[in-house]
């Protein structure tokens, strides 16, 4: 790309009404991703392991449990959500902009790498309470250990292997939601008789 072009990309943008409404719809989509992620993905994968072991599957949470995650995740996850992705993606989406990043391809590029840093977060997160006082439990499946003490087993380190793969597909998703609802940039209005974008 010549010097021409990367001035012409650069003043391809956004209004503000395309970006908060993509990053609005981005952000209900990322929330019921992450909420099938955190609650759904576990029971099949559950059912799949007990499938493999020769085992019976059965859900055993009670009713009062579960309504009380939906309160958790309807009043507390989906606000987290919004203001995560607003606050985030506002100066993200401008920085992409000045580096003339506006393609379908660089959206997905930029979610993959938002879910990967959520995913190094999780992984510092977990090794930092194994370490401290609050990290002396131990949890199982089937009878199968998934973390000693706090840390995770090599079964919980595969267990979490597909939730942290999910959670970069989940931001890769979430990116192309947002591009594809903001639409096409425009060209801004003090650039008339500028060499158009590609």
């Amino acid at each position: 790309m010549n010097g021409k072009d990367a001035v012409a990309m650069v003043k391809r943008q956004w209004t503000l009404a395309a970006k908060w409404r993509g990053l609005l719809i981005a952000a209900v989509f990322a929330w019921a991703g992450s909420s099938i992620i955190m609650f759904v993905v576990p029971e099949l994968r559950s059912a799949i392991f007990a499938a493999f072991i020769g085992r019976d599957y059965s859900f055993d949470t009670p009713m009062a449990t579960v309504l009380a995650w939906v309160n958790v995740l309807v009043f507390y996850g989906l606000p987290i959500a919004l203001m995560g992705v607003l606050l985030l993606g506002f100066p993200f989406w401008a920085w992409a902009e000045r580096q003339g990043l506006t393609t379908h391809v660089d959206a997905i590029s930029a979610g993959a790498k938002a879910g990967l840093v959520i995913v190094v977060l999780e992984v510092l997160a977990t090794l930092f309470f194994a370490m401290t006082t609050l990290g002396t439990s131990q949890s199982h499946t089937y009878g199968f250990e998934l973390s000693e003490n706090g840390f995770p087993t090599l079964l919980g380190w595969l267990f979490f292997a597909s939730d942290a793969a999910l959670t970069v597909i989940l931001g890769a998703a979430t990116g192309l939601v947002a591009r594809i609802v903001a639409g096409e940039p425009r060209k801004k209005p003090t650039d008339r008789g500028s060499p158009a974008a590609p």
